[in-house]
């Protein structure tokens, strides 16, 4: 069963609500700071716990369960980024589609479970099989690589000020 479901987030906001039909069917929230996550979706709580300061693998915990029940494991290439998600015996794997960053897929051995089209405030996920955990960690992949995109632009921008400012100082 195909189902869609649209997300909105607000500007300068660690909030995503998605909706279907027209109805509000859960949320993801981010703590910035504490490189925690906590999603609802269908009656469904998992949270997320980046595990060390690059955070190359986070830990998916099903309620309030303290013994995790699968993970995400970033690959981030110079100019490909894609993810692998582990949870209850499956692997599936999650690359972007476009080299705009706004176009993603999720599929397993055998075909693509999710499709989503992005911008950076609001998407649309296409789903053929409906699973909580599953799209909450596409989601937070999602958001992860256009947080690190985001921090690598502000640094380049930055260190181009800061040689402008050097070159007429000392040019």
């Amino acid at each position: 069963m195909d189902i869609d479901i649209v997300w909105e987030k607000l500007l300068f906001s660690g909030h995503y609500q998605f909706a279907a039909k027209d109805k509000v069917v859960g949320k993801l929230q981010f703590k910035r700071w504490k490189r925690e996550s906590e999603g609802e979706l269908m009656g469904i709580t998992v949270r997320f716990q980046a595990d060390g300061l690059f955070r190359k693998k986070t830990y998916m915990y099903l309620g309030e369960e303290s013994k995790p029940f699968g993970a995400i494991y970033y690959n981030k290439g110079l100019f490909t980024n894609s993810a692998t998600i582990k949870y209850n015996d499956n692997t599936y794997d999650w690359t972007f589609k476009n080299p705009f960053s706004t176009k993603w897929v999720v599929k397993d051995a055998t075909s693509v479970r999710i499709r989503s089209k992005t911008n950076t405030l609001k998407g649309k996920l296409k789903i053929t099989e409906p699973e909580a955990p599953l799209i909450l960690a596409s989601l937070l992949v999602s958001r992860y690589f256009k947080d690190s995109n985001t921090s690598i632009l502000t640094v380049l921008f930055a260190g181009s000020a800061v040689f402008r400012f050097l070159l007429e100082m000392f040019g």
